[in-house]
């Protein structure tokens, strides 16, 4: 009896770090949920063109959970030195600047029943200007970030920049035959990859947990 008292003991012990482990890695992905939420951002947010070549990158918007977007008003700056915007488009329901300014592109937009999660607010073409080597970032402006009603929504959204970098053309590679990798795309900055680690604590927690009880319950049986 006193050896399954100890033996009790410490699957006790065990299913408590377990439980604690889980919880932590419930928090992680929770935190990384919340963290891709009510942000303004360049995709992708490294692009590469080569000297003379173009290049298109998307503006994206994404409210809180729980919030519509219903208004928005965001400008994008770069360094003419390196790139020219040629061209800028909304998306459903924006528009931008017909007239190019020398060094930002601004993209404004209204919906009025309010649109929820991630959303192309606008893309912009660059052509290249600068030598291999030369890089120009992308920076956002969030001026106006709005509800469906024309409310501010608070707190201010998150602007994120980017950047696109001239590199030169490289000779395309023999291919290789490698296994299918399936890669997570398509995220807010916040929700990439990195969610798998959190995700992996809760399911080891959950198997612990499992593993002892059955183990102490056969333990007991065995004892009557």
């Amino acid at each position: 009896m006193r050896k399954l008292n100890t033996i009790s003991r410490g699957w006790l012990a065990a299913l408590a770090a377990s439980a604690l482990v889980a919880l932590v890695g419930w928090l992680a992905v929770t935190s990384s949920i919340l963290a891709a939420a009510n942000q303004g951002w360049v995709d992708p947010a490294s692009a590469t063109v080569v000297p003379g070549g173009d290049v298109t990158v998307s503006i994206m918007g994404q409210p809180p959970a729980g919030t519509k977007l219903g208004g928005w008003n965001v400008t994008v700056t770069y360094d003419n030195a390196v790139l020219d915007a040629t061209s800028c488009g909304g998306g459903a329901y924006s528009s931008c600047n017909a007239d190019l300014s020398p060094t930002s592109v601004g993209i404004a937009g209204f919906n009025a029943t309010g649109l929820e999660g991630a959303q192309t607010l606008g893309s912009i073409t660059f052509h290249a200007l600068g030598a291999a080597g030369a890089s120009s970032a992308l920076t956002v402006a969030i001026t106006e970030f709005n509800d469906e009603t024309g409310t501010a929504i608070t707190p201010a959204a998150t602007a994120v920049n980017g950047n696109v970098a001239v590199q030169a053309a490289t000779a395309t590679p023999t291919p290789v035959v490698t296994p299918a990798v399936i890669q997570r795309t398509g995220g807010a900055p916040g929700d990439d990859g990195s969610g798998l680690t959190p995700w992996l604590l809760v399911g080891l927690g959950i198997a612990v947990i499992g593993g002892g009880v059955w183990a102490t319950t056969r333990m007991r049986r065995d004892t009557n």
